[in-house]
């Protein structure tokens, strides 16, 4: 299942038996978050991307299909409340870190779950410089994840866990790589260059979507 490193906790496998998720949404807003949320489901898992208090991005991953905003959110309200065995993280990042993450949750996978063991990395290393591929380079274990991401085909830093900048230091990368087993996952940023980071709370009724999900639920 797809997870992102962990960056700067504010909190940490909080359980979402009792959560109401509009509540949830205002209190990050409230504290001009930025960073990203991550719930953690059965079979499924829902990441949720702030700037400044504004939520810019949410996606939602469940038996290998990824689902983005409202079709996101929608998926995250029924699944909250299926069932009693969730729980939520969130973690701070900064302005560019949190930018790039929004990109990432956006990306088209080029390829994924292929071990490193068995890799050409010479080869993939050149295949995204030559290309200019502005994306991401993921290698992750089971419990452990580290980013690259690369603009016109050049690496721009890393995200690795407790990380709040982005990194300029390959050594969690490296480490991560030389695990047995480890994976990488590569992908591409979308195709408009330009994406505004708009504010889905403003155009999304969570309250309304909320309500609505409760009644599902309850029928």
């Amino acid at each position: 299942m797809f997870f992102l490193p962990k960056g700067t906790p504010v909190f940490e496998n909080m359980k979402t038996i009792h959560l109401n998720l509009p509540n949830f949404l205002d209190k990050l807003t409230s504290m001009y978050f930025t960073g990203y949320a991550c719930f953690t489901l059965p079979q499924a898992t829902a990441f949720l991307v702030f700037e400044k208090g504004k939520l810019s991005v949410v996606a939602y991953e469940e038996d290998g299909r990824r689902l983005l905003n409202l079709d996101a959110l929608i998926g995250l309200a029924q699944k909250l409340l299926a069932t009693n065995t969730a729980s939520v993280s969130a973690y701070k990042l900064s302005d560019d870190l949190s930018f790039y993450t929004d990109r990432l949750l956006r990306s088209k996978a080029l390829f994924i779950r292929k071990e490193i063991a068995s890799c050409n990395m010479d080869g993939l290393l050149g295949k995204i410089r030559d290309e200019r591929i502005n994306g991401c380079l993921r290698s992750y274990t089971d419990d452990r994840s580290s980013l690259i991401f690369y603009q016109e085909g050049n690496p721009l830093g890393f995200f690795h866990d407790g990380s709040f900048e982005i990194e300029t230091t390959a050594a969690e990368s490296q480490s991560i790589a030389s695990s047995p087993n480890a994976k990488i996952d590569l992908y591409a940023d979308p195709e408009e260059k330009d994406i505004k980071r708009i504010n889905l709370l403003e155009i999304v009724n969570i309250r309304k979507l909320w309500s609505y999900a409760e009644v599902q639920c309850q029928n």
